[in-house]
């Protein structure tokens, strides 16, 4: 854990270096004994008339460094711990006090465990007087206790800037505390998150409570600790995995988060519990492909970082979680949302981009639409899941060398037979057909060949990469898959720039000609299979679907196969799909002959009665725009 130590005095709103270090201490070890050391010698003084506070930001991990770091100084029990979360009159502190010292629990040697149980009759004085006699008493009792057994009487109060009340009033309360009953007061809180009106009365009263202010700030190799500690693990079997996933791939996880600027423990702890419970369903899976398992955490702690500090506007989050299906890929969301564009848009950052780009990474094996429902629902939905894991499989040769930290770590020996395979796979058996996973494949084998890593040349190895790719369109061999420059990691077309220009191409005409031999029987492969009735509209929505006809009863023989639900979803579609500024030219293209259908359910079912007959010629109308 990275921490910097700062000191405010009274007087001042200067932040002094504690022992004359540099504000960003040098390493962990030496930051974290000296934070410790600052407060052990403040609980060791015997009279001090001053708070101290450790600050940071939400998820810094604050209390959890004082209950495992500063809590183990005073013992388990020789500390009261309460929380200011939504506190605002003193009364409401000295309740909490009360109701902390109440639950101690008796019959224990600990020093005030069962205080209550010695004293009974101060239950009948907070009848009368209140909790606020109740803990005058009680912190009599403590301080005679701290004393007597020779430990500082330290009261710690957290979230401070959750605190509802006047900042002079909670501080006042904090310095009588100090003053009077020489306790030892360590507040914990994120100053920043103070609104502006609280800042203001905060600066004001501090001077006379706080001496001094420790800031807090995370190091990532205690981040993962911190987050891991806070996980409800099912069983062995995931917590195991999990563990070794984040410890072997320690670099790549720095990395992600360096880059994406964000450290937050609470939602990298939300990222590992949500994993683990998609690890729990889908076990072998996980433990089958590692290398695929570890690309799926990165997605799904990207995916949450975004949404925690960059996609704050609800409707945003809201797109690419809906925006996401098995045929798009999501490369239609970004692009809708402008991350190809050359304009600036407010909530396209480097940072955010970052993410972006390790969520979609591995869309050549990864989907994502389970991931985005459990973000989006907080649990784990089977349907949502269905197939996303099908393409998994074990990790082949050409998985391992796609894992660029792991491969880099392995011996020559393995890494020659690794190199070996995966040349076979693209130049012999020609196996490797997703034309994203052969771009990557064709970077990362002219990237080594430059390094000196594989004994090939260089052009003539880019010249029959590029055979390769002509001859699997040409014979319709190669998956129809949309293909993005996507720039995270080693992913990067940097060597082969070149030939991705060229499979762009090749890649656009192939998909163009598929989607239009769909087009011309449409109708058709609707009526076929009506339960992707729904599915095949929405991807082809954006072209005149409703003209593509020899006669439209071909259409209504299609829409007759499909249950009263899709009809009635299908009347909300075109609805939309009318109202739709992106749809609005291939709706005006298509007009004439969607009138044609329309006039002709009409006259069919004119003089028929029922759900069906109800819902079809409610489907005319929006055909025929009435």
């Amino acid at each position: 854990m990275e921490l910097f130590i700062a000191m405010s005095f009274p007087g001042n709103n200067i932040h002094h270096n504690l022992f004359g270090l540099p504000t960003s201490l040098r390493d962990s070890k030496t930051s974290k004994y000296e934070i410790i050391s600052a407060i052990k010698a403040y609980l060791d003084r015997s009279n001090t008339q001053y708070a101290v506070m450790i600050d940071g930001e939400w998820g810094t991990g604050k209390t959890y460094f004082y209950k495992s770091e500063i809590k183990p100084l005073v013992g388990d029990y020789e500390a009261i711990y309460i929380s200011l979360f939504g506190l605002k009159t003193i009364q409401d502190i000295e309740d909490e006090i009360f109701k902390t010292i109440s639950l101690q629990q008796a019959g224990s040697e600990k020093t005030h465990k069962g205080i209550l149980s010695l004293y009974p009759e101060i239950l009948e004085d907070v009848k009368i007087g209140g909790s606020g006699y109740a803990v005058q008493f009680l912190i009599n009792q403590w301080k005679e206790n701290s004393r007597r057994n020779n430990t500082p009487f330290v009261l710690c109060l957290d979230d401070l800037e959750r605190w509802e009340g006047n900042f002079n009033i909670c501080l006042s309360y904090i310095n009588k505390l100090v003053e009077h009953e020489n306790a030892k007061c360590i507040l914990i809180g994120n100053l920043k998150a103070l609104e502006q009106e609280d800042q203001k009365g905060f600066e004001k009263a501090k001077d006379k409570s706080i001496g001094h202010i420790y800031k807090l700030e995370n190091k990532i190799d205690v981040v993962f600790t911190a987050a891991l500690s806070l996980i409800n693990f099912k069983n062995v079997t995931s917590h195991n995995f999990i563990k070794t996933l984040i410890n072997e791939n320690y670099y790549q996880l720095s990395n992600i988060l360096n880059q994406a600027k964000y450290k937050n423990i609470r939602t990298i702890a939300e990222a590992i519990q949500l994993y683990e419970y998609i690890f729990n369903k889908n076990p072998i899976s996980f433990t089958s492909s590692k290398s695929l398992a570890f690309s799926y955490f990165c997605s799904l702690l990207a995916t949450l970082i975004l949404f925690k500090k960059y996609f704050i506007n609800h409707d945003v989050r809201e797109k690419l979680l809906n925006g996401y299906n098995s045929t798009n890929q999501g490369y239609a969301f970004l692009n809708e949302l402008g991350y190809f564009d050359e304009n600036e848009i407010d909530y396209i950052t480097n940072e955010s981009k970052f993410l972006l780009e390790v969520i979609f990474s591995r869309a050549d094996k990864i989907s994502l639409t389970g991931l985005f429902s459990i973000v989006k629902k907080g649990f784990y939905c089977e349907k949502d899941f269905e197939g996303d894991f099908q393409k998994w499989g074990t990790d082949s040769a050409y998985e391992i060398y796609l894992d660029t930290p792991s491969f880099y770590h392995l011996e020559d020996s393995l890494v020659s037979k690794i190199i070996d395979e995966v040349i076979e796979s693209i130049f012999v058996k020609k196996e490797i057909t997703n034309p994203a996973t052969l771009l990557l494949l064709t970077e990362h084998l002219t990237s080594d060949i430059q390094l000196g890593v594989i004994d090939l040349d260089f052009d003539e190895t880019k010249l029959k990469i590029v055979q390769i790719f002509k001859e699997l369109y040409q014979k319709g061999l190669i998956d129809k898959a949309i293909i993005y420059d996507l720039n995270f990691g080693s992913n990067r077309f940097i060597h082969c720039q070149d030939i991705y220009e060229i499979v762009q191409d090749l890649n656009k005409h192939y998909i163009n000609d598929i989607d239009n031999h769909n087009l011309s029987n449409f109708w058709l492969e609707i009526k076929s299979k009506p339960g992707e009735g729904m599915k095949l509209l929405e991807k082809f929505k954006n072209e005149p679907i409703f003209s593509i006809y020899y006669n439209p009863q071909e259409v209504i023989d299609a829409l007759i196969q499909f249950s009263n639900s899709q009809l009635f979803e299908l009347i909300s579609w075109l609805h939309a799909r009318n109202k739709s500024s992106e749809s609005r030219a291939v709706v005006i293209q298509e007009m004439e002959q969607a009138y044609n259908i329309g006039e002709a359910i009409n006259y069919i079912y004119q003089n028929k009665f029922g759900m069906q007959a109800g819902h079809l010629k409610k489907i005319a109308k929006q055909l025929m725009h009435n």
